[in-house]
């Protein structure tokens, strides 16, 4: 164990050289998913299905908030449609407000519609077990939609953050 005294601010670390304490507002590790060249599909309404963008954080406090960025590529169908998705923690959804279309969505009004879907979400899981987070995707009117894509890189960013 040993300490780091740095302008006021005090590190305490394991014999691991692990922090044992950190600063609030501390970034104490980051994982990430980059280049992913995965594209999943669907027509379901209602029923959001898993994508292969996703990322798994093992928090080392359970006090920790888990801060999740991720841009990725989504396309919607020539006929009128939403593409809408959201993000999961384990399985569970974490869009919380009952909202249709998940935490975000592109529509056209006829016509294919593509580009980036971007999104950042602050997570409190109070957990040191494994948490992996992945962005699941949902057809709103039964055409097909897209996420993510063979020639155009997608990322998802886990960041865990002290408390």
């Amino acid at each position: 164990m040993g300490t780091l005294n740095l302008g006021g601010a005090s590190f305490a670390f394991d014999s691991s050289g692990n922090w044992t304490s950190a600063p609030t507002g501390s970034i104490i590790q980051i994982q990430t998913n980059s280049n992913i060249l995965t594209e999943t599909s669907t027509t379901l309404v209602s029923t959001f299905v898993p994508s292969a963008i996703q990322v798994t954080i093992t928090p080392r406090f359970a006090s920790s908030k888990i801060l999740i960025t991720w841009t990725a590529w989504c396309n919607s169908g020539a006929t009128a449609n939403h593409v809408a998705w959201s993000l999961h923690r384990n399985g569970t959804n974490l869009e919380t407000t009952g909202a249709t279309l998940g935490m975000g969505n592109y529509y056209n009004n006829g016509g294919s519609i593509e580009g980036h879907s971007v999104g950042n979400f602050i997570d409190l899981p109070n957990s040191t077990a494994p948490l992996t987070y992945n962005v699941y995707l949902l057809s709103y009117t039964g055409s097909q939609v897209r996420i993510g894509n063979t020639t155009r890189a997608s990322y998802i960013n886990a960041f865990e953050i002290a408390q």
